[in-house]
């Protein structure tokens, strides 16, 4: 059986902080849109089949401490997973990444990871 090899490129990408966006735009030669994602509405965001998301480790981290390691409890950083639900409830990709440290499966006493997975299958992706 032959197989085929299928091309995976960029089609949209984004980070606020303008000097890894520069880094990005380096190394992977697509311009991110360096607007807070909570900014960027659904429309914006092109069809796509896969989405890649990492979003800010900072408040899962055991090495966070100024401020102190509040998970979900962080309003400005620990909730922004909830960007990536939004944008997979309207653009329903084949499959989804969500990258962050291997501390975030005990934060908030494991509550943070509890809701995470909660909200990703209330999104319709159940298969871990």
């Amino acid at each position: 059986m032959k197989r085929g090899l299928k091309v995976i490129y960029t089609t949209y990408a984004n980070e606020i902080d303008e000097k890894i966006a520069a880094i990005f735009s380096e190394n992977f030669n697509i311009n991110p849109d360096v607007r807070d994602v909570r900014e960027v509405t659904d429309k914006e965001i092109p069809e796509h089949n896969v989405l890649i998301g990492g979003f800010p480790c900072v408040s899962f981290s055991i090495v966070a401490q100024n401020p102190k390691r509040l998970g979900i409890k962080n309003e400005l950083s620990g909730k922004l997973f909830f960007e990536m639900v939004r944008i997979i409830k309207e653009k329903q990709p084949k499959a989804f990444i969500a990258e962050n440290v291997k501390d975030l499966l005990s934060a908030n006493k494991g509550e943070a990871f509890r809701l995470i997975i909660s909200e990703f299958e209330k999104a319709g992706y159940n298969d871990i």
